[in-house]
């Protein structure tokens, strides 16, 4: 008994030993992780950063304010998603360190990993408060400029056609006037132009993160399904173990019972035989008559006593050897007891290891969702980048139709010029 304890001390000694490095082992991936997100995070901010100062510097349309406005609602959910993401992964830690006793290995990541997202925080809210202030204060300034130039380019035609007698001066403000509009529209549309290849460029770059953290979530579900395998093999050894216990528990109680019958049984008729014997020997001292016969009796009744007493002899032999291999067994019962309580053991804490692995599963399951919804939300800004194309192409179409309208007017200016040079000059000759 003391060296079967001594074996399974010994034994859950090392099994506690290559717990530690295994609980470890994961909490350094665990603290990997967590930092490799924080960086993206931290990356995500800066683009944000960028993102509003280019909102700042540039005067927007009003459909492009609200296609902004719902980009960055899209990206604040996905940022406060992450966020909840992370207090999860945290609280699991915390969990985590509770059980296994050992608190101070991952304090030091909880506390930067809760400091940076404290500051991500306070970050994301400061650029949310600056670009509505943006928003509400950039208004159509542009559209009313270039409505004005329009009313005043097209008016001059009219004012030209109607009244022949202004002075040439007008007419060369009012050009002046509609050329600067027409160079401030070409200006707008150039720099919205640029913005939306920049725009396009970073969400590339984002589709293919997402794509690369697809690819590592699939590689870390694949090396998850072949340790189920030797979970379930455990299993079955363990099952098999049990079974083999109650059989030998129940060889073990029809021995006894048939051993303690068996004794009782002899010791009965031994009981019986030696009744019959101390009677016989009664009649015979009573009969003193028949002393030959008694005798002849007694001498075989001594070899029948001889004959039971090397019975009962054998008997208590094979009574003590009954009862040592009834010790023998009850010792390799207590052994293969104490070997099922360690494996018991070893499969609760391998249960356990199986249940976190299962949880990580699912949360790597989460996480593959939530990735194929950022994926259709860039699915969805990239049709959003295509219809600001197809925009971008039509008011280019409108800018070559305005030039051209600008060369017929230039034209008709020339003409009108030139008659009134013309009815200039025959008034002087006339005067």
């Amino acid at each position: 008994m003391e060296q079967s304890t001594r074996q399974v001390t010994v034994i859950d000694e090392l099994w506690d030993n290559e717990e530690s490095k295994a609980n470890r082992r994961l909490y350094d991936e665990q603290d990997r992780g967590l930092q490799r997100q924080n960086i993206e995070l931290n990356d995500r901010i800066k683009k944000f950063e960028k993102q509003l100062e280019i909102l700042k510097n540039n005067q927007l349309k009003d459909h492009d304010k609200e296609l902004i406005k719902r980009i960055l609602s899209k990206q604040a959910n996905e940022y406060n998603k992450l966020v909840k993401k992370k207090d999860q992964e945290i609280e699991q830690l915390n969990e985590q360190i509770r059980q296994h006793s050992k608190p101070n290995l991952l304090e030091s990541a909880l506390r930067q990993s809760n400091i940076e997202r404290l500051h991500l925080e306070k970050r994301f809210l400061s650029s949310s408060s600056s670009l509505n202030s943006t928003t509400t204060t950039n208004g159509g300034p542009t559209t009313t400029a270039s409505a004005g130039a329009n009313e005043e380019s097209l008016n001059s035609p009219k004012s030209s056609d109607s009244s022949t007698c202004y002075d040439d001066s007008t007419h060369y403000q009012a050009v002046t006037k509609t050329n600067e509009g027409l160079k401030a529209e070409l200006d707008r549309l150039t720099k919205s132009n640029q913005d939306n290849t920049a725009k396009l460029k970073l969400q590339f770059e984002q589709y293919d993160k997402l794509q690369q953290a697809y690819k590592d979530l699939e590689t870390k579900y694949n090396q998850l399904l072949p340790i189920e395998e030797p979970h379930k093999k455990e299993k079955l050894f363990y099952d098999s173990c049990l079974l083999e216990n109650k059989q030998l528990k129940e060889k073990l109680l029809k021995i006894e019972n048939e051993s303690h019958h068996k004794d009782l049984d002899e010791q009965n008729k031994q009981k019986q035989k030696i009744d019959a014997l101390e009677n016989e020997l009664l009649t015979l001292k009573s009969t003193q008559n028949h002393q030959q016969d008694v005798q002849i009796k007694m001498d075989h009744l001594q070899k029948e006593l001889e004959l039971r007493i090397n019975e009962f002899e054998t008997i208590s032999t094979l009574n003590t050897k009954l009862s040592n291999e009834l010790k023998n067994s009850t010792n390799t019962n207590e052994r293969l007891t104490a070997e099922c309580e360690a494996l018991r053991a070893a499969l609760v804490a391998k249960a356990d290891e199986f249940d976190s692995k299962k949880s990580e599963n699912e949360q790597l399951k989460t996480k593959n969702s939530d990735l194929e919804s950022i994926i259709k939300s860039l699915q969805d800004t990239n049709d959003v980048l295509k219809r600001l194309n197809t925009e971008n192409e039509i008011n280019k179409q409108e800018l070559k139709e305005k030039q051209d309208h600008y060369e017929q007017f230039q034209k008709i200016h020339d003409t009108t010029k030139r008659e009134n040079q013309a009815t200039i000059h025959l008034l002087q000759v006339f005067t």
